[in-house]
C-alpha cells in the first residue's frame, strides 16, 4: 500500500512520447509540492541513463542524484495512459506510471511497495482500466478502513510511545530490547539491528529492518518524548522489524502507507493499525533508552544458520551490495540485463531482510527485494551455464552495476 490520495493521481492522460508523459508526471508532483519544478529535468536525465519501465505496464520516473536536493518532501504521482507509451528500446508500453519523489534511500521502501502491488499482471492491468481516482486509489491500497492484521505485532507491549532518548541508536535499542524481552529475537540481535542504517519511509517514521538473531516475526515501535534527528531529519517514530522468512514486503507497504498515524496517532490508535486495542491498565512510565553497558552481550562467534538446499547441479553466489543508493532502477536494470543473458534460471533472495528467493530476470522482482547499501543476495542458477551465470553476476556487483 502507498500513502497517496485523490490530488497524486491523473487518469485519462495522453502523450506522444515518453518525454512528455514525464513532463506530466514530474508537474504533478510539482504541483502537490513534491518537488521543484526543476525536478523534471533529472527525471528526463534518469531515463536516458536507464529505462524505469519496470514490468506489466508500469514505469517509475524519478530524478537523479544530483536533483535530489529539489525533493520538498517523499510522495508519489500516479498518471494513467489509457492509450500506452512507449518507454523503451524493446516496445514496452507504460499504462500507469508512479512517479517517485524521495532523497537518499527512502525511495526504496516505496519501491518496495510499488512491486507489490504490481507483482501480477492482472493487477497492473486493472489499475489501467480504473475509470476513476477511487478506484484506482483503491486498487493500489485496498481497504484502508479494514485493521491491518498481516503484521506480526501481537501485544501493546511491543509499543511504546513515551520513550525518553535523544538519540536514534537509543531508540534502537528499546526496540531491540522489547522484541528481546517478548520472545522474537535473541541477543544476537543487537548486533545486526545496529549493522545498518534505518531508512525514512516518510512523514518522520523510520525504519530498522534485520534477520540476525530473529527467532519470530516480529514489529516494535517507539517513539521519543524529545526532539530526536537522523541525517538532520526529525525521527517522529521507529520500526524494528525481524523476520525469519518472506513477508516484509507487505509489512513496508503498509507501514508507508500508515505512517502518519504512527507518528501522530495515540496508543489506541496506533494499535488499531493492527487490529489491537489498548489495555484498560494505566499508560506505562515513559522508558529510559538503556546504556550499551547493559546491552545483552552478543556471543563471540554467532551461530551462522544454514544455507537452503539447492539443486545439485546448480551453483551459489552470494555478494553484497556496495552502491550508495542501493538496487535502485539503474542498478536493477543492469542485474537483470546481466542475468538475461544467460540461459540458466537465476534465482536471488536478500538474506539481509531474508526475502523469499525470486526470479533475478525480473526488473519488478529485483527492486522488489528493496535491497539497501551492505545487502547480502544469494544468487542461484540452475542450467548448463549456471558457473558463469555466477561469476558475471559477482563481477558485475563487484564494479558498481553500471554506477
Amino acid at each position: 500500500m502507498l500513502n497517496i490520495n485523490e490530488n497524486d493521481v491523473l487518469l485519462n492522460q495522453k502523450a506522444a512520447t515518453k518525454e512528455e508523459a514525464i513532463r506530466i508526471v514530474a508537474k504533478l508532483l510539482a504541483d502537490n509540492g513534491r518537488v521543484d519544478p526543476g525536478y523534471v529535468d533529472g527525471m528526463i536525465e534518469r531515463e536516458q541513463q536507464t529505462s524505469t519501465y519496470l514490468d506489466n505496464g508500469v514505469a517509475i520516473p524519478h530524478g537523479t542524484t544530483k536533483t535530489r536536493n529539489l525533493v520538498k518532501t517523499t510522495g508519489v504521482a500516479v498518471v494513467q495512459f489509457p492509450e500506452g507509451v512507449v518507454w523503451n528500446d524493446e516496445g514496452d508500453k507504460t499504462y500507469v506510471a508512479f512517479g517517485i519523489a524521495a532523497s537518499s534511500n527512502e525511495h526504496l521502501p516505496i519501491l518496495k511497495a510499488i512491486t507489490n502491488i504490481i507483482g501480477e499482471e492482472e493487477e497492473a492491468a486493472a489499475l489501467a482500466k480504473a475509470t476513476s481516482k477511487a478506484e484506482l486509489i483503491k486498487l493500489i491500497n485496498g481497504d484502508t478502513q479494514a485493521p491491518v492484521t498481516n503484521l506480526p505485532i501481537t501485544s501493546a507491549a511491543l509499543v511504546d510511545l513515551n520513550a525518553q532518548a535523544t538519540e536514534i541508536t537509543g531508540l534502537l535499542a528499546l526496540n531491540a530490547a522489547n522484541l528481546l524481552a517478548q520472545g522474537y529475537a535473541t541477543p544476537e540481535y543487537f548486533t545486526s539491528a545496529f549493522k545498518f542504517a534505518p531508512i525514512h519511509l516518510g512523514s518522520g517514521l523510520w525504519l530498522s529492518s534485520a534477520t540476525q538473531g530473529a527467532k519470530a516475526n516480529g514489529l516494535a515501535l517507539v517513539r521519543p518524548t524529545s526532539a530526536v534527528t537522523c541525517n538532520g531529519k526529525p525521527v517522529k517514530a521507529l520500526v524494528n522489524l525481524v523476520f525469519t522468512g518472506a513477508g516484509d514486503a507487505k509489512a513496508l507497504a503498509t507501514l508507508v502507507n500508515q505512517a502518519t498515524t504512527l507518528t501522530t496517532a495515540d496508543l489506541n490508535g496506533v494499535l488499531g493499525v493492527f487490529g489491537l486495542s489498548a489495555p484498560t491498565s494505566a499508560t506505562p512510565a515513559a522508558s529510559q533508552a538503556p546504556s550499551l553497558s547493559k546491552v545483552p552481550t552478543v556471543p563471540t562467534v554467532p551461530e551462522v544458520p544454514a544455507a537452503p538446499a539447492v539443486e545439485q547441479n546448480s551453483v551459489v553466489g552470494t555478494f553484497v551490495i556496495h552502491n550508495d543508493n542501493g538496487l535502485h532502477a539503474r542498478p536493477s536494470t543492469e542485474l537483470v540485463r546481466v542475468c538475461k543473458q544467460f540461459k540458466s534460471e537465476i534465482t536471488v533472495e536478500n538474506l539481509t531482510t531474508g526475502s523469499a528467493p525470486v526470479k533475478a530476470k525480473s526488473m519488478v522482482r529485483v527492486t522488489g527485494l528493496g535491497a539497501t547499501k551492505g545487502s547480502e543476495l544469494r544468487f542461484v542458477a540452475t542450467g548448463e551455464d549456471a558457473e558463469q551465470a555466477i561469476a558475471a553476476i559477482g563481477k558485475a556487483i563487484a564494479e558498481g552495476l553500471g554506477e
